[in-house]
């Protein structure tokens, strides 16, 4: 039987073709021409380009696969094997994983970094508007305890004891969180947090009222205009 000629020396896949299925952008105009950038629906492109881009991810798809970042997909397993539509209003590691498509050393690999962006989110005092609140990353790959909605999330925080030294400290301190101890713009840094929550962490000061304040009267003078 005589070997079925490989479309790739007819069409000479180049390094621009494999970074657009990668990512889905052709920045320069070197891949395929024609079509949206980046739509993760394939009836977007004109039929011979599709089926390039088919011929080609099912060359280079799995050595593309080895490329992806952990929790993440190459735009050309979205638009070809994908069993689902990418929904672009959800991380793309949510939906792999509410799809079920996230392999357990993948799973480890993105629980690790979960881990690691944490700590990082909570290093520096000017990052006080994620005090007291946790990514979902958090609460899917980190901790084996699920966010418990009929309580506040400090609380569950609190209750399970995974404050970070930062939180434990403005608790301690609730000055910590005043306009006087850090200047004005720490008037806004705990804005996430609603008053019934700031009463329960002793954070319900001055400081955060005027701006609880200041932020109705803004809404009502935008409203009004």
């Amino acid at each position: 039987m005589i070997p079925r000629r490989r479309r790739r020396d007819r069409f000479g896949w180049s390094k621009a073709h494999r970074d657009q299925l990668m990512s889905g952008w052709d920045y320069l105009n070197q891949a395929w021409r024609g079509g949206k950038w980046r739509s993760f629906d394939a009836t977007d492109y004109p039929p011979q380009v599709c089926d390039e881009m088919l011929e080609c991810w099912k060359e280079c798809g799995d050595d593309l696969l080895v490329q992806a970042k952990p929790g993440t997909r190459p735009w050309g397993w979205w638009l070809f094997d994908s069993p689902a539509r990418r929904e672009e209003d959800i991380e793309e590691t949510r939906q792999l994983f509410q799809m079920g498509e996230l392999i357990p050393d993948e799973t480890e690999a993105v629980r690790q970094e979960a881990i690691k962006a944490d700590a990082e989110m909570h290093r520096m005092m000017w990052h006080n508007s994620h005090k007291f609140r946790r990514t979902w990353r958090f609460w899917t790959f980190v901790t084996s305890e699920d966010r418990d909605h009929s309580m506040f999330e400090s609380s569950q925080l609190i209750r399970m004891g995974v404050l970070t030294a930062g939180e434990q400290r403005i608790l301690d301190e609730p000055r910590m969180a005043t306009l006087g101890h850090l200047g004005d713009w720490c008037d806004r840094v705990f804005i996430h947090i609603e008053q019934p929550e700031r009463e329960l962490l002793g954070l319900d000061n001055e400081a955060a009222r005027r701006w609880d304040a200041e932020c109705e009267r803004e809404a009502t003078e935008l409203a009004a205009q």
